[in-house]
């Protein structure tokens, strides 16, 4: 019998292969996730945005709750659109990101 760790414990013995996402070399992902609400994953997401693009980085968030994101929220904006519009024919990743404070895209 398997458990939800089955696949965590197969990647971490090179049973599984994962597939390897073409990137430019210098692009770094950072993923801030819990199963519980109410942690502070969006603060903490909200103020390393804020911290890495002061260090002149430029930074891409993508809050991908699709119940109640609100990154958007946390740094001002209002663009009327969400993540769930990219699965709509008429619309493209630049039509539903905003631009936030200090150059970031939401």
């Amino acid at each position: 019998m398997t458990d939800q760790a089955a696949n965590l414990r197969s990647l971490v013995t090179g049973s599984v292969v994962v597939r390897d996402i073409p990137r430019a070399s210098n692009t770094h992902v950072i993923a801030v996730t819990s199963g519980k609400g109410g942690v502070g994953k969006t603060m903490l997401t909200v103020n390393l945005a804020l911290l890495m693009a002061e260090m002149g980085k430029r930074v891409l968030v993508v809050d991908a709750d699709l119940g109640l994101a609100n990154v958007d929220v946390m740094m001002g904006l209002a663009s009327g659109r969400h993540i769930g519009h990219l699965m709509l024919a008429d619309f493209s990743p630049d039509d539903v990101a905003a631009d936030g404070p200090l150059g970031i895209r939401v």
